[in-house]
């Protein structure tokens, strides 16, 4: 409990036109006993200082949290006035947001962001003031580390000084002083990481009703429904779900569907699920937003293209796709460079031909760590005629290359955003491929064998796929 002291001096903090400012106890000085242990008075004394910074900004923040309530209750009767259902609808879930964890939503009302920019930049200058006290605090830790280790030296005890330096480097980490201190290698980063089973993919298990026509005069499909089996064209885009909405629908296309997208047809799952088998898809684009699938089993994909949509980010490989026993046809896959932050892809027992496969973009993630990964997998897979970037066979496990060029991967757009530290090897089974993959990381080991020499697996040919997705 907050003594009545503290109570006074938290109010005065949280008036108005106060929130940009930090009024936060400094560690003025440390006082050292030299029968105890120095490192622990130390930490003791810059754990103090920094825990009355946090709870004062915790509370600031609430407080401002509660005004900025009050503001968009202000706002909601005003758009409520002005017959705006959106702006209210975005206005609430702001509010209750707010209220609940003081985050925002990402609605972009134009009210609603002026607002919201009035908040943040109450909000960050609070952060500010905090991690001002937290670095005032950090170097009167430096200081008295120093002023000890000049005791200890002055007193002829060396080693224990040096031994008080590395255990202050320690304490300075802990505490988010220590860019000064040097790095030491992960002792793991020497070691190849073992290949295991991938988890297996579960389509989902709905099976909503057959709706007649449903390309009819809709373009946004916001209940689960089955679709008839067609030759249908697609002339312009369908959205499967809204998440304003709270909709997620699970969409199943009827086996022995044919859908044409021409130059504009295109299918994004914005908020959902897409599932189809046994069908053909011709010059479709394809987008699946964050937490969103999109599931073809024996399918025939031809000139299609597979990407992220829509806005929505969090958790790494946003958009997914799965696909097995089918033949990818022609074009381009995705975009000219895929990433583990927007892309899932996990191909099983599928044919690629002519298909311009893309350049894989790790985001300082070492690829090593994602050999055994669900979501970025192509497994038993056959290559025809591809064009594939030496970074997308980092994606491959027990796959047959024919007649398939492998280019160089494009530098990255910084210079650390690629660097790969922990070593793993990738062998790819070839039949008269061309190897233009130039230098390769020093960490990286490509084995190349001939595509006879693959055992325990059978790797379908695009002839055997047709005969299981039908005419």
């Amino acid at each position: 409990m907050k003594s009545e002291h503290q109570m006074r001096r938290l109010a005065d903090l949280l008036r108005p036109g106060r929130a940009g400012g930090m009024v936060i106890p400094l560690l003025v000085a440390l006082t050292l006993s030299s029968a105890g242990d120095p490192i622990a008075d130390i930490r003791k004394a810059g754990q103090t200082t920094i825990e009355n910074a946090d709870t004062d900004a915790t509370f600031k923040k609430q407080e401002l949290a509660k005004k900025y309530a009050v503001a968009l209750e202000a706002l909601e009767k005003k758009l409520t006035s002005a017959g705006d259902l959106d702006g209210v609808v975005h206005t609430r879930e702001e509010r209750a947001e707010v209220l609940k964890s003081g985050n925002t939503t990402a609605y972009a009302d134009k009210a609603l962001v002026e607002l919201r920019d009035k908040y943040r930049k109450s909000i960050d200058g609070i952060d500010t003031g905090i991690t001002s006290a937290k670095a005032k605090a950090v170097e009167q830790i430096r200081k008295s580390l120093r002023e000890q280790e000049a005791v200890l030296t002055k007193a002829g005890k060396v080693d224990d000084a040096l031994a008080l330096r590395k255990q202050g480097e320690q304490l300075l980490l802990e505490f988010g002083g220590g860019a000064e201190v040097g790095f030491q290698e992960d002792p793991r980063a020497v070691q190849k990481t073992a290949l295991k089973g991938l988890e297996a993919v579960t389509l989902p298990a709905e099976k909503p009703a057959v709706k007649d026509n449903p390309f009819a005069n809709k373009d946004r499909w916001l209940e689960g429904l089955t679709i008839p089996a067609a030759k249908q064209k697609i002339r312009q885009g369908i959205i499967i779900g809204d998440r304003a909405k709270q909709s997620w629908p699970v969409v199943i296309v009827t086996p022995g569907s044919h859908w044409d997208g021409g130059d504009s047809g295109y299918v994004e799952v914005s908020a959902g699920n897409f599932v189809t088998e046994k069908s053909r898809y011709q010059d479709v684009r394809f987008f699946t937003d964050l937490s969103c699938h999109a599931y073809f089993t024996r399918c025939l994909l031809e000139k299609c293209r597979f990407d992220k949509g829509g806005v929505w980010y969090g958790s790494e490989q946003a958009g997914k796709f799965y696909f097995k026993d089918c033949i990818v046809r022609g074009g381009t896959f995705s975009a000219k460079s895929i990433n583990v932050v927007d892309h899932g892809f996990r191909a099983e027992n599928t044919v690629f031909e002519d298909v311009e496969m893309p350049h894989m973009i790790f985001r300082k993630k070492q690829p090593a760590d994602y050999l055994n990964h669900k979501w970025l997998r192509f497994v038993n897979c056959r290559f025809t005629g591809c064009t594939i970037p030496v970074s997308f066979l980092y994606l491959t496990r027990d796959c047959i290359f024919e007649k398939c060029t492998f280019v160089e991967s494009p530098p990255p757009a910084k210079p650390d955003e690629e660097v790969v530290i922990k070593p793993f090897e990738i062998v790819v089974y070839t039949t008269a491929c061309k190897n233009k993959a130039g230098t390769l990381p020093e960490k990286f080991k490509l084995v190349e064998r001939p595509a006879s020499s693959l055992q325990g697996v059978v790797i379908p040919t695009a002839a055997e796929l047709m005969k299981l997705i039908g005419p």
